[in-house]
């Protein structure tokens, strides 16, 4: 059973009406109006195709964490899932299908299911709002979350075992020849790792990603749903199968109430795409959206799993020197916007000492202090510049005459100043005449 992967963004399942230590019961019905029939072909038609899309953007959130921690930890359960070969640990709950087209009540949301999924930079913070059940009858169902990834698992098979040998038998697994589907909604907020204001910037983007074997997905957000004008890839050929004899496809539905994206496959003898992870999707991430969180929703028709990934605009930021001092140094890095410089180091030339940055272009920091070009940036200052384009930061250097020109180099880091005095030099010289004294200590310098 094979992963999928979603970016731009954001993502996890609320479980109607669940306690742990029993399945919840859901309605056996598809609230979202997803049919896996009718519109197009993903392509040219529906989607606009940059083969150099990717390159004006930069991951923040991929599918593999640091860490992933659970909305209260004591309303799911752990197991393991044989992933490719691979049995990895998993956390779940349990979904059971109805008895009937009322059965379990509709909207029974405020679980408080979800998890936070950090890297050293952003975290991502989902919440589970409901879990439904299209054509069940009492089967139970298990959807969870890694402890390493954004990947949501939906239909898998659970085991006792770090082996993966010991089924536990408390849910079954999703088949797509049997025409059950699972749908999970959920609500998706990115943030900068320490901030607990939401990320919000021009230029952010969701992917979604490796669609094939019979998923679905929608974005419930008034003024943010899927449409042609909204949606991009890099190739148009990868978004299908190139095999002639494979008639399965990935399509995009868009009507006026709802629109989404499907992937076929056949109910009866479980047939479905399965692509390489080339079918991928990116769409814009709007304000609004990134300040209230996404709403989106992922279907199973089998087995599978969905991740969430995010990515922003990425800018240059260039470090140069003038021509009394140097770059020691990185002289470029690129940032996401909305980020800050990382700064570099330099070193100053003869009789000089570092005095101030400037940059080419006018310039805001965090505070909104506005910059413009050419005025004078401290070192501190310019890590709280907010990145929204391409910037070259030049350290400029000034005449000090208490400085000797002894030919050298001064090395000087940021704000930090190293520099040299004759009084300087005569105590270094004192220190290394007594330094054999000071038995058994090792004394390192640095410059």
């Amino acid at each position: 059973m094979k992963i999928k992967k979603i970016i731009t963004v954001a993502i996890l399942v609320v479980l109607l009406g669940v306690q742990l230590g029993s399945a919840s019961t859901v309605a056996a019905y598809n609230p979202y109006g997803i049919e896996y029939s009718g519109g197009m072909p993903l392509g040219p038609d529906n989607v606009e195709i940059d083969p150099d899309f990717l390159d004006y953007f930069t991951p923040l959130i991929q599918t593999e964490v640091s860490e992933v921690t659970l909305h209260n930890p004591e309303m799911w359960y752990q197991g393991y899932i044989n992933d490719s070969g691979v049995c990895r640990p998993i956390n779940y709950y349990i979904v059971e299908g109805g008895y009937g087209p009322l059965s379990g009540g509709v909207g029974m949301a405020g679980n408080n299911r979800g998890f936070i999924a950090s890297n050293d930079k952003y975290r991502l913070e989902v919440e589970i709002l409901s879990t439904s059940v299209e054509n069940a009858d009492s089967y139970s169902f298990a959807v969870g979350v890694r402890p390493d990834s954004t990947y949501i698992y939906a239909g898998w098979q659970i085991y006792n075992d770090a082996a993966c040998e010991e089924g536990n038998y408390n849910t079954e697994p999703l088949l797509y020849s049997n025409d059950t589907r699972i749908y999970v909604e959920m609500n998706s907020k990115l943030y900068k790792k320490d901030s607990n204001t939401p990320y919000n910037t021009f230029g952010l983007e969701f992917g979604i990603t490796d669609i094939d074997a019979a998923q679905s997905y929608s974005v419930l957000n008034d003024g943010n749903a899927l449409h042609s004008y909204n949606m991009f890839a890099t190739s148009a050929e990868g978004l299908q199968s190139l095999d002639p004899s494979v008639t399965f496809r990935n399509m995009f539905v868009d009507r006026d109430n709802v629109s989404y994206i499907y992937s076929e496959y056949d109910p009866l003898t479980g047939g479905h795409l399965s692509l390489n992870n080339t079918s991928n999707i990116y769409f814009d991430v709007w304000p609004e959206a990134q300040e209230n969180g996404l709403n989106l929703v992922f279907g199973f028709a089998g087995g599978a799993a969905s991740g969430i990934e995010y990515y922003a605009l990425k800018y240059n930021v260039e470090y140069d020197a003038d021509e009394n001092g140097e770059i020691t140094g990185i002289t470029g890095e690129e940032r996401a916007i909305g980020d800050y410089p990382s700064g570099s180091s330099y070193r100053a030339r003869g009789s000089y000492r570092f005095s101030h940055w400037i940059a080419d272009v006018d310039v805001y920091l965090e505070d909104g202090t506005e910059i413009r070009a050419g005025d004078p940036i401290t070192s501190e200052q310019m890590k709280k510049v907010i990145v929204d384009k391409d910037i070259k930061f030049t350290a400029i250097f000034e005449f000090d005459p208490t400085v000797p020109n002894t030919g050298a180099s001064t090395m000087e880091t940021n704000a930090t100043q190293i520099t040299v005095s004759v009084i300087g030099i005569l105590l270094g010289a004192l220190f290394i005449r007594f330094l054999p004294r000071l038995a058994h200590k090792k004394i390192t310098f640095n410059k």
